[in-house]
């Protein structure tokens, strides 16, 4: 597998609601293509003091994609193959 390093902003076009309403990425927009992904994905928070980043590892069925979260912006940090 090889993983890519991308961090650049992305625009997130569909989310879906966890159990706690945090919004889901569903369909991000990178590079003038559409990626929709397969499941929920796996989450992660990260506590710094009073900074939170959440991360998530999500699957379009073909590659991995590690999107992060501050605040209101969205990140695709890496993608997997």
């Amino acid at each position: 597998m090889t993983k890519k390093m991308i961090n650049q902003p992305v625009h997130v076009s569909a989310v879906t609601f966890d159990r706690q309403f945090e919004p889901v990425p569903r369909r991000i927009e990178f590079e003038g293509r559409t990626l929709t992904f397969i499941s929920q994905g796996i989450r992660l928070l990260i506590k710094s003091n009073s900074h939170m980043t959440r991360l998530w590892d999500m699957c379009d069925g073909e590659a991995y994609y590690r999107l992060r979260r501050d605040d209101s912006a969205w990140t695709l940090v890496t993608i997997s193959r």
